[in-house]
């Protein structure tokens, strides 16, 4: 996906993957995958990034945040697949296997 702004940010202040994603409460893996473009974060979580490198939500993340977007094509009534399905979206956008059984 290129170079994100995210990452530009961080690359700037001389900061590494793991410190924000520690600063953040979350794993080093979902701060790299939002890094990378491979994942939108909630807005709670993109104004703790923002905080860090004291900017805007909207100069990090042009392209809209996880929850702006999850009511588009919304059709479930909130069943108990959760976890397991985020896992496999997760799958999808970093190049994994869409398919049951597949592998990465």
């Amino acid at each position: 996906m290129g170079i994100t702004r995210l990452k530009l940010a961080r690359e700037a202040r001389g900061l590494r993957a793991y410190e924000i994603a520690r600063e953040c409460a979350i794993t080093r893996t979902q701060y790299s995958l939002i890094e990378c473009g491979h994942e939108l974060p909630a807005s709670w979580l993109a104004k703790r990034i923002a905080a860090i490198f004291s900017l805007d939500v909207e100069d990090l993340f042009p392209g809209g945040l996880a929850d702006e977007r999850h009511d588009e094509g919304s059709d479930s009534g909130g069943g108990s697949e959760g976890a397991s399905d985020a896992a496999g979206v997760r799958a999808e956008r970093c190049g994994g296997s869409a398919e049951a059984g597949g592998s990465q």
